[in-house]
């Protein structure tokens, strides 16, 4: 019996609150939470994978979660220093705690941890499902650089949808 999980990859203030703006931040920010709300009416588990490194600091607030999103402390939270949100820690052995099948993926920078995790995801076995509108970056290419992650991860057997069109 197939059971997905929501997989929310590094949707915090310090990659939203740049002096580049994330490209298309407000719409990306509602698909994203659209996915949440989803998600949480099915009672289905939620990740929320947050990247540290030197300005994203554990417990200051460039690290914390945007204020768009809904966690409870029954989620899953999940500490990176990698781009994967798969690598150095035991998500894939929480997820599979949970029966877990299927991923659907977004979240921040499409070219780097979004992509990554993606790849990640498959490796280790899970169907995923990338939300084609749900992810973004803050380049002068930014559209380009979605566009060629979805071909990409399409590529390598990844499903894309818009969040509208996801159904958990």
């Amino acid at each position: 019996m197939k059971k997905t999980a929501l997989l929310i990859v590094d949707v915090q203030n310090g990659l939203i609150n740049q002096t580049t703006s994330i490209y298309k931040s407000r719409e990306i920010l509602d698909n994203i939470s659209s996915l949440e709300q989803k998600a949480r009416l099915k009672d289905l588990p939620i990740v929320y994978i947050q990247h540290e490194n030197n300005t994203l600091i554990a417990g200051n607030e460039a690290w914390d979660l945007h204020p768009i999103l809904s966690p409870k402390k029954s989620d899953i939270f999940i500490n990176k220093q990698k781009s994967c949100g798969f690598d150095d820690n035991n998500l894939k052995e929480q997820l599979l705690g949970l029966n877990v099948t299927d991923l659907v993926i977004c979240g921040l920078v499409s070219h780097a941890c979004v992509k990554m995790t993606c790849k990640g995801a498959a490796d280790h076995g899970f169907e995923v499902t990338l939300a084609s509108d749900a992810h973004s970056n803050w380049r002068d290419t930014a559209q380009e650089i979605i566009d060629q992650v979805n071909l990409e991860m399409n590529s390598i057997g990844i499903i894309i949808k818009t969040s509208t069109k996801i159904e958990f």
